[in-house]
């Protein structure tokens, strides 16, 4: 084994009777060595054109693949707190089932400059390639019961995230039809329907993705940032727009005070609470922001009217989409700092959304049901936007609406 004391002491955090354990020892001891002997440096120490070439000599699928770089990745970055490397490359790794094939598809809707999170794609491909490799054929040639089998593995809190990723995945299978990759020459995507999320979703991740108005406001509480309390408050209350834009865009003189709404820039008046309104204040007049990660303290220059405010040295042309990008980054670090996993900003506006319709049903006496199928949905629809879709959102959220 290359550098043993080092691996050793790596290996020491992890108990010997476990899989993980015998995993990293192969993987040190059999898979690594040899390569690590040829180049005389430690896998922690591996530049981009090192690493591909590990990954190119070792025999195995995507799932195996996808693993090691992991391992790898953890690995790494242990050692980067003993400061025996600088560096850590192997996050820019992503295997598929057919790799070729999804890189090439990925390369031209990337192209194509529509506004996508980065590694959008590759995540999802990196997600499905698990079970392709059970089933050993591509996500393009599933069938109907091999793509709901594939959503429930997938272990998704809610139907959104299921709905986005079977949209990227039709696609996909589309650009597929059109090249005859598709075994049978049907898209079977086609013939799923929204409506058979609803048993694909993991409710118990479900129950920890709905948030309370308590629970809202206890990390508000937590939240040493005005404006970054503010982001989540808004989010909860209806605030989001096409890459956040509703918020990013947003300046305290939108704000009427008095009447306690905001005009967003997507055209939308909505009501607000006291408590979001005190937020943009003080959001607005923030001269100094608090970095979670960095520990460190970042002034502005001048205060202004906007709420969510750029750091200093930021770029001012860039597009939406890369500016969507900061707001996500960071929704993440807040939520890191607060220690919850797992939580997305889709989260926050669905349990704002309930919170909304509970209330409304308290004061007009009727049951989630009721509300639901009457005019009153409207509220909803003008409050956070869109149009609510009745029996799915009953289906997914009813059991959290009055009875």
């Amino acid at each position: 084994m290359y550098n043993a004391g080092l691996k050793d002491e790596y290996l020491e955090k992890f108990d010997k009777n476990t899989e993980e354990y015998e995993r990293l020892f192969y993987l040190f001891d059999d898979v690594l060595d040899d390569y690590e002997t040829k180049l005389d440096t430690d896998a922690c120490q591996f530049d981009m054109d090192q690493a591909n070439g590990l990954f190119v000599n070792i025999e195995g699928d995507s799932k195996l693949l996808n693993t090691y770089a992991n391992d790898l990745l953890n690995y790494t970055v242990w050692c980067r707190k003993k400061n025996y490397t600088s560096t850590n490359i192997y996050s820019e790794f992503c295997f598929y089932y057919n790799g070729t094939q999804k890189n090439e598809y990925i390369a031209i809707e990337n192209g194509r400059g529509i506004g996508r999170p980065k590694g959008f794609l590759e995540h999802i491909f990196r997600d499905a390639s698990q079970y392709e490799c059970v089933l050993n054929k591509d996500v393009c040639n599933f069938t109907k019961t091999e793509i709901l089998g594939l959503y429930t593995l997938l272990n998704r809190p809610s139907i959104s995230s299921l709905d986005v990723i079977h949209g990227q995945l039709k696609a996909y299978t589309q650009w597929c039809l059109s090249r005859h990759l598709v075994t049978d020459n049907q898209n079977h995507f086609n013939e799923v329907t929204r409506d058979m999320f609803i048993d694909c979703i993991n409710i118990a991740r479900q129950e920890k993705s709905v948030l309370s108005s308590e629970t809202i406001n206890d990390f508000i509480k937590e939240i040493p940032n005005p404006c970054d309390a503010f982001l989540i408050l808004a989010m909860f209350e209806g605030i989001c727009g096409k890459h956040f834009s509703e918020l990013l865009n947003l300046k305290l003189s939108d704000f009427d005070m008095d009447n306690k709404t905001v005009k967003l820039c997507s055209g939308r008046t909505i009501s607000v609470s006291s408590q979001l309104i005190d937020l943009a204040t003080d959001s607005a007049h923030e001269m100094v922001y608090f970095s979670f990660g960095k520990q460190l303290e970042i002034s502005f220059q001048e205060a202004d009217d906007t709420i969510i405010k750029n750091f200093p040295n930021s770029f001012e042309d860039t597009s939406d989409a890369q500016k969507s990008r900061r707001v996500y980054g960071r929704f993440n670090r807040i939520m890191d700092y607060l220690g919850v996993k797992g939580l997305r900003s889709n989260d926050i506006t669905i349990s704002g959304k309930i919170d909304f319709i509970n209330r409304r049903c308290k004061e007009l006496g009727m049951t989630g049901h009721e509300y639901l199928f009457s005019d009153h949905l409207e509220e909803v629809n003008k409050q956070y936007g869109g149009k609510l879709v009745r029996s799915t959102f009953e289906k997914a959220y009813g059991k959290y609406l009055p009875q």
